[in-house]
Formats: structure tokens, sequence, C-alpha cells
């Protein structure tokens, strides 16, 4: 009934797992890890470095990646939480959130780590467009701002050029 639940459970959340063997340095990444990454289905476990070859992180985000992993290793960190982006076997570029957490042996060196990964391409786009949003508001007010100021101005300019014509014709 366990496992059925944690199956259940993690086919619910739409998401991916993966698992690190840190000692032997060989990673499990489930069947929908690999679909969100655009791969077909191929081995669950492989060595870390043949991952790193199949996947191409984006180079904007790798070293921040892996300054995130070795932080949560080496106990700087209690969680691990990042997200990055991941250049897709098409050619597009596609955001992921992977969390997880490091198990540790007694004297608190970490063995193994765990954890889920997902596709927040979506939720990415949505912000960059909010943000983009605000950006033209922000320029409209400011054009709003400035054509009452110039509004503004030329009334004061016009009730002096009809103060001064207004001398001019007595």
């Amino acid at each position: 009934q366990s496992e059925e639940r944690y199956a259940l459970a993690v086919a619910g959340s739409n998401e991916g797992i993966f698992d690190w063997d840190l000692v032997s340095d060989r990673v499990y990444v489930s069947y929908r890890a690999q679909e969100l990454f655009g791969l077909p289905r191929g081995e669950l476990w492989r060595p870390r470095r043949d991952w790193r070859h199949i996947l191409a992180f984006h180079p904007d985000d790798a070293p921040r990646l892996h300054d995130a992993i070795k932080a949560h290793i080496e106990g700087g960190a209690s969680t691990y939480d990042v997200e990055f982006r991941i250049v897709m076997p098409g050619g597009g570029v596609r955001w992921f959130r992977q969390r997880g957490i490091a198990l540790r042996d007694p004297s608190g060196k970490a063995y193994r780590m765990v954890g889920s990964i997902g596709d927040v391409t979506l939720r990415r786009q949505a912000e960059e467009e909010l943000k983009a949003m605000e950006r033209k508001l922000r320029q409209a007010q400011r054009l709003e701002a400035m054509g009452t100021l110039a509004g503004g101005i030329a009334h004061d300019f016009n009730n002096i050029l009809g103060a001064i014509l207004g001398y001019g014709e007595m």
C-alpha cells in the first residue's frame, strides 16, 4: 500500500524524481523526468557524467546550479531548491525546478541526494509577461505625466501670451 500510495502521489504531482548515489556517482532519473527533459525513455540509472552529457544545461544557469548543489551537499544549505533552464533536443529552452535533500551519515557527510524535478516553463513565461506588462504600464504612466506637465506648461504659457497680447492691443 505504501509503494502504491507513493507511485500515485508521484504520478499525480506530474513531476519526475531523481536519486543520486554520491558514493558511486550514479543517478536515477525517473521516466517522467526523462519525458520532461524531452528525452526518450532510457536507462534509469546512469553515471552522473552520462546525464551531464545528455542534458544541455543553459550556460548561464550551469554555474548557479553547480553552486547550489555543492552548498547543499557540503551542509551550507539545509535544502536544495533551484530553477534552471535546459536546452531541449529540438532547440527550445524550458525552465525546471529541482528540489531535494541530502541524506547524511552520522558524521554529517552526505551519501545520497533525492528529490523532484518539475517543469515550470509556463509559470516563468507568465512572470515574464507580467513584468513586461508592468514595464509598459510604468512607461504609459510616465508618458501621461509628461503630457499633463506639457499641458500645464502650455496653459501657463497661453495665459502669459494672453496678457502680452492684451497689453499689446491696448
